[in-house]
C-alpha cells in the first residue's frame, strides 16, 4: 500500500498516480486570508534584500507550524496499524511525513513543484547550490558574477536560517520530540 500525506485541499494532486492507494488529510488547508498574504509576499519576494529573506521564512514557518498536528495524526495511524503504508509519497511541505518515515522505518518520497533544495548533488551545469538558484537555472549563460551570487547563497540566508533552526528547535521540544528533522 502507498499512501500520500497532504493537507486539506490537495488531495486530487495525486490522482494523475495511480500507485497511490491511500491519501490521507493530515492538516488543515491554507485560509483564503493567508493564502492572499502568501500570494503577497512571495510576490514581494526579492532575496537580495532582508526584508525579502524574512518574508520568506515566515512563510515557511506558516506551514511549518502544522508541523505537532500533522505529525501526531499521521502516527497514531501508523503506530496503530489503522493503515500502515507500505511507502509515503508526502507533499513537499509536510514536513511531518520525514520523522513519520524514519520513526516507523518506511520509505519515503517527496512531490516537489520544482528542483528540491540542497538536495540533488552538485553538477558543473547548475550554479550555486541546486534548488536555490535566482538569476539562473543552468550556466550556459551565468555571468562570473551570477555564479559567485548563487554560490553565497546559503551565507546571505545564514541569519535567517538560524531563527528557523531555533523557532523549528523550540517547536519540537514543546511538542516532546528532541531530534532536528533529516533532508
Amino acid at each position: 500500500m502507498v499512501c500520500d500525506l497532504t493537507l486539506e485541499g490537495r488531495a486530487d494532486l495525486v490522482a494523475a498516480y495511480p500507485f497511490v492507494s491511500t491519501v490521507h488529510l493530515v492538516g488543515r488547508a491554507v485560509t483564503p486570508s493567508e493564502d492572499r498574504q502568501l500570494y503577497d509576499k512571495f510576490s514581494r519576494w526579492d532575496n537580495k534584500t532582508q526584508r525579502g529573506r524574512n518574508e520568506m521564512i515566515e512563510c515557511k514557518k506558516l506551514y511549518d507550524s502544522w508541523w505537532p498536528e500533522v505529525l501526531y495524526r499521521r502516527l497514531f495511524h501508523v503506530v496503530t496499524h489503522v493503515s500502515r503504508p507500505d511507502f509515503i509519497f508526502a507533499d513537499y511541505q509536510v514536513e511531518a511525513a520525514r520523522d513519520v518515515a524514519q520513526y516507523c522505518c518506511i520509505p519515503l518520497a517527496f512531490m516537489w513543484p520544482q528542483m528540491p533544495w540542497l538536495m540533488a548533488p552538485p553538477h558543473s551545469w547548475i550554479p550555486g547550490e541546486p534548488g536555490t538558484q535566482v538569476r539562473c537555472l543552468t550556466s550556459e549563460h551565468a555571468s562570473m558574477r551570477d555564479r559567485l551570487y548563487d554560490q553565497t547563497y546559503l551565507v546571505r540566508y545564514a541569519p535567517q536560517l538560524l531563527h528557523l533552526f531555533l523557532w523549528t528547535r523550540s517547536m519540537r521540544k514543546q511538542a516532546g520530540v528532541y531530534s532536528m528533522p533529516s533532508l
